[in-house]
């Protein structure tokens, strides 16, 4: 009883075996055929989802808007960036500035005027900044450094002399620093490196 036992096991095993062996391949093809047909579906026309445009297609399109466009030297997701952001400068600095200024009553305080018709300006010259994004790049650069040299002649020294915390200028800091890695993401740095600083001089 016992050597027919083992007997059958044996038979049980060869027979699993047999079967792996077979179904092994059958299962590397169905894979192949399985990727064969994922691939044939990025160029297939997808009528549910995108409206009959190939998916392939649709990837395409949403590389190109990251990828930089010669014609201009940014990227077109950079131009309308900056564009959105020339906006956003009009609008809530505008509109915050240009109200205190037709709202105030008394004299102005000769530093608080400088700064506020600074901001005023600023806030026009945005305007412009939405109609031609790259030219008006100067401008992104004079908000950015203003507010660098302010915080390293202002916050850095109360900061670093535990000064800063309670302090008039904290709020302001608080501003000028996220207002500066704001303009790190939004200004097309290359695009500034390329076209202001390395430029190539033209032959007189």
């Amino acid at each position: 009883m016992h050597s027919d036992s083992l007997t059958i096991n044996r038979l049980i095993w060869k027979k699993k075996l047999l079967h792996s062996k077979k179904t092994a391949p059958e299962a590397e093809e169905s894979d192949q055929r399985s990727s064969r047909v994922s691939v044939f579906n990025l160029f297939k026309r997808d009528y549910e989802h995108y409206d009959g445009v190939p998916k392939i297609k649709i990837m395409k399109s949403i590389k190109s808007i990251f990828k930089v466009d010669e014609t201009i030297g940014v990227s077109k997701f950079r131009f309308y960036l900056l564009r959105f952001f020339y906006l956003v400068n009009a609008l809530l600095l505008g509109i915050s500035v240009w109200t205190e200024i037709f709202t105030r009553k008394g004299l102005w305080e000769p530093l608080q005027g400088v700064a506020f018709s600074f901001w005023a300006a600023f806030s026009t010259l945005a305007i412009l900044g939405v109609l031609y994004p790259l030219k008006m790049i100067p401008l992104l650069l004079v908000q950015f450094s203003y507010k660098l040299i302010w915080l390293i002649i202002v916050a850095y020294p109360l900061w670093s002399a535990n000064h800063l915390t309670g302090s008039s200028a904290q709020g302001l800091s608080e501003i000028n620093f996220k207002g500066i890695v704001v303009d790190l993401i939004v200004i097309p740095w290359s695009y500034v490196l390329k076209n202001y600083i390395l430029k190539p001089k033209k032959n007189k």
